[in-house]
């Protein structure tokens, strides 16, 4: 085996929750204790190692028992990968490589921490059961700390922030009630299979998962903290106060583009959230519309994937 920290002296905090959802604003309030270090994104790099760590698991054990959006997940990527590749000569097994990501990550996440302080990290790209799976099986006493905010609210904050709106313009999207319409439908999907693998995952993890409504962040870091096995410092509240009163990340309601407006969105994305929960309910994940391989799902990179919008690629699902 290769030689690594014990896992048991790693308690990380991770952070989850879907683009808009006022994942920094949680990051700052768990800040203000002296006993936690929460790291921002990271590009969602550990998605990578779920990947590999998958694969090897399909090769090695010839897996029959993966569900359909998994078998959908695997097909939608466009993945160089030899499985005929036979290492009859390999010294390393599955656990070797776990302990190597343990290690990488333990060593990275812990840099410039105190005595006695916990670190952890937040990220918008964890969401998926498989990745949240990996972080626990490393991390056998890790906590998790789930954000929810309702998703009319989120199809409003996606689409309107102003890089949504610089892209969408550019894309000369919404400039007919069609337009609009396959703009809302994408962004609505997506945030529905966000929400759907949030749900599966906080059920995988049971009481080591706590899940927060973003409308009650202030009112509940008390009992975050409870959740995490720290007191609230008499001393902490004014600082949590004042990070209450900073409104990071807030969406400007007065931008605009083409058809779609605040109104606009409010009034028709509650009936395409409706439809796309009823869609993954029945069919499962539709994988390659979300990763833009489909005739639909052009807007999809409005949930968080801005950067690979000309791509096939999703640093989300």
């Amino acid at each position: 085996m290769i030689a690594d920290l014990d896992p048991e002296q790693d308690e990380p905090v991770f952070v989850c929750g879907a683009h808009r959802s006022r994942s920094t604003f949680l990051q700052r309030l768990l800040n203000t204790h002296p006993q936690l270090v929460i790291w921002g994104e990271h590009g969602g790099f550990i998605n990578k190692l779920v990947e590999l760590d998958q694969i090897s698991e399909i090769y090695r054990g010839g897996r029959d028992d993966m569900t359909p959006d998994q078998i959908s997940m695997f097909a939608s990527k466009r993945v160089e990968v030899m499985f005929d590749y036979n290492p009859w000569t390999n010294p390393l097994q599955r656990q070797d490589y776990h302990d190597l990501c343990r290690q990488t990550l333990s060593s990275a996440f812990r840099r410039g921490l105190d005595a006695g302080q916990r670190w952890g990290f937040k990220e918008i790209r964890y969401n998926a059961p498989a990745t949240m799976a990996f972080l626990a099986r490393l991390y056998p006493r890790a906590q998790f700390i789930l954000l929810r905010r309702d998703l009319t609210e989120l199809c409003v904050s996606n689409i309107l922030v102003d890089w949504s709106v610089h892209h969408l313009a550019e894309m000369d999207a919404a400039t007919t009630l069609e337009g609009a319409f396959e703009v809302l439908a994408d962004c609505a999907y997506g945030l529905c299979a966000l929400e759907a693998q949030s749900r599966q995952s906080a059920l995988a993890l049971g009481p080591r998962a706590l899940l927060i409504e973003d409308g009650e962040l202030v009112e509940t870091t008390e009992h975050i903290f409870r959740f995490l096995g720290l007191d609230t410092p008499d001393h902490h509240a004014e600082a949590m106060r004042l990070n209450a009163r900073m409104r990071l990340g807030e969406t400007r309601k007065d931008l605009s583009v083409g058809l779609l407006t605040q109104g606009f969105i409010e009034d028709h994305a509650p009936d395409f959230i409706e439809a796309a929960r009823e869609e993954i309910d029945a069919q499962g994940i539709d994988f390659p519309r979300l990763r833009r391989q489909a005739q639909t799902g052009r807007y999809s990179f409005l949930v968080g994937d801005h950067e690979l919008r000309h791509t096939h690629l999703s640093s989300l699902f």
